[in-house]
């Protein structure tokens, strides 16, 4: 099995306390760092330009608020701890990420529950070029907070325990691990305490978790991992160490 296959062990962990973005990193956030000159415009928007790929990459430019309220996509995993940096914070660790998602400690398959995810309560599946079959309705990237909890979806949505939106679907969110097998020296050393997985090479990928708006509604899963690559199915969100006394 590959890395992203393969059964999903428990390990005990020890995570701190951390704070974590309510939504995902948007253009209006990035916006202002450019803004600002704290962040290199050159950083931003499609790597491969005349792509097909490229219409659905929500960085329209500096001056350009149309896209304010959508999450940041087309971005290198070094660009978004980059932007997290320059927002007094990090990219989560993959231990925090699902130890948030996950409903700390609940085991919970999706943020809001075991409830099986449906259209109204995810943003997924969504028609794409690369996606021929759609389960759902509308095409693209969605603001962030388009599926919070409401009456007509059974009162579920995609929102956390704590109240972190857009963890299951989305994009795809890029995280501070390298990718790397379970199997792995820094995952197998008893209990784990704040554990990130570097492995210390040149030009690995980051883990990432949670579906995206062009993938399957089955792969909004929590648990399940991947590899992130600049693309406009992954973003991010930041986390923060946690200040108070």
């Amino acid at each position: 099995e590959t890395p992203d296959q393969e059964p999903i062990p428990l390990h005990p962990a020890v995570v701190s306390p951390f704070l974590l973005d309510r939504d995902e990193f948007t253009v209006g956030r990035a916006r202002q760092l450019v803004l600002s000159g704290a962040l290199a415009e050159s950083l931003l928007g499609p790597s491969t330009p005349g792509d097909p790929l490229d219409q659905y990459c929500t960085w329209l430019g500096p001056q350009d608020p149309s896209n304010d309220q959508e999450p940041l996509n087309c971005i290198s995993s070094e660009t978004a701890l980059l932007a997290c940096q320059l927002s007094g914070g990090t990219l989560p660790s993959e231990a925090q990420w699902l130890h948030e998602a996950r409903g700390r400690g609940e085991g919970r398959h999706y943020p809001w529950g075991n409830d099986e995810p449906l259209c109204c309560t995810v943003s997924a599946s969504r028609g794409a070029a690369f996606n021929a079959s759609p389960e759902c309705a509308g095409s693209g990237v969605e603001p962030v907070e388009s599926h919070l909890p409401s009456a007509s979806c059974g009162g579920l949505g995609d929102r956390s325990k704590d109240g972190a939106v857009d963890m299951a679907g989305s994009v795809t969110e890029l995280l501070l691990d390298d990718f790397a097998s379970y199997a792995a020296p820094c995952w197998v050393e008893g209990i784990l305490h704040d554990p990130v997985c570097q492995t210390q090479g040149t030009g690995a990928f980051h883990t990432s978790h949670g579906g995206s708006w062009s993938g399957t509604l089955s792969g909004t899963l929590s648990a399940q991992r991947g590899y992130g690559v600049t693309g406009p199915d992954f973003g991010f969100r930041c986390a923060y160490p946690d200040a108070s006394p």
